[in-house]
């Protein structure tokens, strides 16, 4: 059955299907076992931009305006493929650095440590990326601008909060005092309150 573009399964789901869909794959699902899916062309994409990250760390210019616009650009791809991992897959293993013989096979990481992560590389690729029309990459909407990563940077931010208030649960939350509650609250809407304001000023 279709609609639209989407289409709708009949019948139940199997195990490795159903894993796929309440974030709880496995190495040895068959649908994760390819070299051409979702997860295997994100992952590779992550590879290139670790190994793009770790040269521009050791050999560029950080002095060139260039250099900069496309080291902003990478650290801003790398969190935007980790935020579409993170929202279909859950919990993923983390790579921030060129695979090795040790590192080939890393185990899942708490998506609110990825969070995180992304958060602070964000906030250092909006210094190194220039806002829409500043420089001579920026006039296209095909490249990272400040306002692209300051706009990932706050939807991440987010997501982080939600994923937080549910894993507390209500009955949690509610035996909290009201001013931790407030102030753990204030602390992570700062974030995107600080990024929204940048955007639409």
């Amino acid at each position: 059955m279709k609609f639209g573009t989407i289409r709708v399964r009949k019948g139940a789901f199997t195990d490795k299907e159903g894993a796929l869909v309440t974030y709880n794959a496995t190495t040895d699902n068959q649908y994760m076992n390819t070299d051409n899916n979702v997860w295997a062309k994100l992952y590779e994409a992550i590879e290139r931009a670790n190994s793009a990250i770790t040269g521009m760390d050791e050999y560029s210019d950080m002095s060139s305006a260039n250099m900069r616009q496309f080291y902003g650009e990478l650290l801003t791809l790398r969190a935007f493929i980790y935020f579409d991992l993170i929202k279909a897959f859950g919990d993923v293993p983390a790579r921030f650095e060129p695979n090795t013989t040790e590192t080939i096979d890393l185990p899942k990481t708490d998506r609110m440590v990825i969070m995180r992560r992304l958060l602070n590389d964000l906030l250092t690729a909006q210094d190194y990326v220039g806002w829409p029309n500043e420089n001579s990459f920026t006039k296209s909407t095909e490249r990272v601008s400040q306002t692209f990563t300051k706009g990932l940077r706050a939807r991440i931010a987010l997501l982080r909060q939600v994923t937080r208030n549910i894993r507390m649960g209500s009955v949690t939350i509610q035996k909290m005092q009201q001013k931790d509650r407030n102030s753990i609250q204030l602390q992570k809407m700062n974030v995107w309150t600080s990024s929204a304001k940048d955007i639409t000023h």
